[in-house]
């Protein structure tokens, strides 16, 4: 089983390095802020922020140390796949020129056979329909159907086929805050989060908490998601097709954070 938390030794020795002026706080943050980058977790609190500006005044210290977790993380497959996936896309294939094209253009042949099956049966419908006005009186003869009007109708019939299907869109954070009956949506920017696909977030309010939300461009791509951050103790507590919605893990302080 995976680990989703510290060992009580690990939080032993955490304790006692932050007895050092924080030490063990403060190796801590710049290994966050890589996380936040990568869209691991939604944002820094606000006393992190505030620590890890303080550092980078010492010539940068926290903006170095985070260099060194931000390597690290983005060795993972995970990332290694998305950066393949995002070159692939970049490249456009070489196209030949067509020469313009002389005369009306080619009917596809599936076409000109329906329109061919259609005239045939207007030319036979026509031959029948003739036939009986000679053999009925002239006042009881039915009145002869015109081919052109079959054609026509059928027509409408054929074009519909290659009609353009409209593909419904992934549901957004916000609209996944308004399905959960949550309040006070915010939108948070996504910073590199949309390596791991997701293309909204936000937080909201929920039964008296703080939820962060995440909306991914399909279903595969947020159970990838869910597999990674739940090393970092991120376990969701409601979903949608191409959601996720989780306790936030700073209930206080700015929106976002």
């Amino acid at each position: 089983m995976k680990k989703i938390n510290i060992t009580g030794a690990e939080a032993f020795w955490y304790v006692l390095g932050n007895i050092a002026l924080g030490a063990s706080y403060l190796a801590k943050v710049p290994m966050k802020r890589a996380l936040v980058d990568y869209g691991l977790v939604p944002s820094l609190t606000g006393a992190e922020q505030f620590w890890y500006v303080l550092m980078n005044i010492a010539f940068g210290a926290g903006y170095l140390a985070k260099v060194i977790s931000s390597k690290a993380i983005s060795e993972l497959p995970q990332f290694a796949e998305a950066r393949e996936r995002q070159a692939l896309q970049h490249q456009v294939p070489v196209q030949s020129a067509a020469l313009p094209a002389v005369g009306p253009p080619p009917q596809p042949l599936e076409e000109e056979h329906t329109l061919n099956r259609i005239l045939t049966l207007a030319a036979f419908a026509g031959l029948v329909l003739g036939a009986a006005a000679c053999s009925s009186p002239a006042s009881s003869s039915p009145p002869a159907s015109d081919p052109s009007s079959s054609v026509a109708a059928a027509a409408p019939a054929s074009s519909s086929a290659s009609a353009v299907q409209s593909v419904p869109q992934p549901e957004s954070a916000e609209q996944a805050a308004s399905s959960l009956g949550a309040t006070g949506f915010t939108n948070c920017p996504v910073s590199n989060g949309t390596l791991n696909g997701v293309l909204t977030n936000g937080t909201a309010h929920l039964d008296g908490y703080k939820i962060g939300i995440n909306a991914f461009a399909g279903k595969a791509q947020r159970n990838t998601w869910v597999k990674m951050v739940a090393d970092f103790g991120i376990v969701p507590r409601w979903e949608g097709s191409n959601w996720v919605a989780y306790k936030a893990q700073s209930q206080h302080g700015r929106a976002c954070s």
